[in-house]
């Protein structure tokens, strides 16, 4: 379950009861996990320390909120990247080096990117650092409006 912030990060995980009623809900067993789709780092960490997970915008062309990335592969949390290809802006300035921007990108938190070309198409793809042991086999695209994600069975050791 996810809480949207407004921007105000810190004023909704402190002066709300929405986070200490999720919080209630996943000990009583109605829900698996909470976090926040913020907009600071701040309200990253603070959502991380109270909860299970983080939404933060990260790309090529954003990465303030790097230090809650940090914070969840310290700490095991789950992390969703929002605006992942910046918004379709993803492109670089005229002489940055493609592969030297993506390797500044490279984090161990293990994370999935949320995209959406169209208010009515949303696809989760599954970032590969660290490589899972179960490896995604196929992307099937039906049209427009669904994506659907095939995972490959694992390998016996």
């Amino acid at each position: 379950m996810l809480v949207h912030s407004n921007g105000n990060d810190l004023a909704i995980l402190e002066q709300q009861e929405v986070y200490q009623t999720l919080a209630e809900l996943k000990q009583e067993g109605k829900i698996l996990g909470f976090g926040l789709s913020g907009k600071t780092v701040a309200g990253g960490l603070k959502a991380l320390e109270q909860g299970d997970c983080a939404v933060v915008t990260y790309n090529l062309n954003e990465q303030a909120e790097r230090p809650v990335l940090d914070y969840a592969a310290e700490h095991g949390k789950a992390i969703l990247i929002k605006k992942a290809l910046a918004s379709g802006h993803v492109c670089l300035a005229p002489g940055v080096d493609p592969v030297q921007a993506s390797f500044e990108l490279l984090s161990p938190t293990r994370a999935s990117a949320v995209l959406s070309s169209a208010p009515s198409t949303r696809c989760t793809w599954p970032t590969m650092w660290p490589p899972s042991p179960v490896c995604w086999a196929s992307v099937d695209s039906p049209g427009p409006r669904a994506w659907r994600l095939t995972r490959r069975k694992e390998e016996p050791t």
